[in-house]
């Protein structure tokens, strides 16, 4: 790899540009051990061959077996705590799994905290903190303590956050926003499990997934999965797994077609997106909510033309 720097100078007095060179070399032969791929652990109740998925799953594998204490980010609906149970199941499933869901926290903070405390210093097990961004900054505060007291624990402790999409970044607004990126701090390890429309390629395989998990004598036409694979799930796996349970009561047999399905999934593109083009139409919407849908203000931002936000 090399590279130069381009003459001339752009406005401000920086460079113009720098040209960088790759050339590939050939690899390293390495010992077949350390070049096997290690197979993905098939999961209880997850579903998903995509790449991106796969990362997912085997680095939340890894923390878990590992100890390494996780954050898992994520919109609503993706599955993450359903994935941090099966993740569980498979590497510890003789020790504790306690669940803490910040929700449950306004009926009653000293006591929530108290039973957060309880299991924290409980030196084995899993413990799963749901709904952080449901907690006001004081209990964040108090409860960056607890984990900063207890960070020596063998067990494995996830925190799931949900954020909104498109996702935002986190601000000091006096929301709990300091306190929350202090609780962050305490975790080794980040994954954002990706939202369903970056992974169109899981839904037939989550189809049959959740299917399965009710227990429901029914299967889905192909027309009726290319219908579900087109639409853009803003309620992710959470949505899709309602939809099915909207297609089966409209069934009148043991197949779903495409007309047992909401009629607002029936009436989106021609085909699916991929996960780029996904992403940006995600980063152009925001911009247009950013700037109370000026085009010309958005298409500024990002650094595009108009043009290409028409199209």
């Amino acid at each position: 790899m090399r590279g130069r720097q381009v003459e001339g100078e752009a406005r401000g007095g920086d460079p113009a540009a720098f040209l960088i060179e790759l050339r590939p070399v050939a690899e390293r032969e390495e010992p077949a051990q350390r070049t096997a791929t290690v197979p993905l652990p098939r999961l209880a109740g997850i579903a998903g061959a995509s790449p991106v998925f796969q990362g997912v799953v085997r680095q939340v594998v890894r923390d878990c077996d590992q100890g390494r204490w996780t954050l898992l980010d994520g919109e609503p609906g993706t599955g993450k705590f359903a994935l941090v149970r099966a993740v569980h199941r498979q590497v510890a499933a003789a020790a504790p799994f306690a669940v803490h869901d910040g929700s449950d926290a306004r009926k009653g903070a000293a006591d929530w905290l108290r039973a957060v405390f309880q299991d924290l210093a409980e030196d084995r097990g899993t413990v799963v903190l749901r709904h952080l961004d449901l907690l006001p900054a004081p209990m964040l505060r108090q409860l960056d303590g607890m984990l900063r007291g207890t960070a020596g624990r063998s067990g494995w402790v996830a925190a799931l956050l949900t954020r909104d999409r498109p996702a935002r970044p986190a601000a000091g607004d006096g929301t709990g926003g300091e306190e929350r990126t202090a609780v962050r701090a305490r975790f080794r390890a980040e994954v954002t499990v990706p939202p369903l429309r970056h992974r169109t390629a899981d839904i037939p395989a989550l189809v049959t997934c959740l299917l399965a998990r009710r227990g429901a004598d029914v299967h889905c036409t192909d027309a009726a999965l290319r219908s579900l694979s087109r639409a853009p799930w803003p309620g992710n796996v959470g949505q899709l797994d309602g939809c099915l349970r909207y297609a089966e009561a409209h069934s009148t047999g043991p197949q779903i077609e495409a007309t047992d399905l909401p009629s607002s999934l029936l009436c989106q593109s021609q085909r699916p997106l991929s996960a780029w083009e996904s992403t940006e139409r995600d980063l152009i919407v925001q911009a247009l909510l950013d700037h109370g849908g000026d085009k010309s203000k958005a298409a500024r931002s990002l650094g595009i033309s108009r043009a290409t936000i028409y199209r």
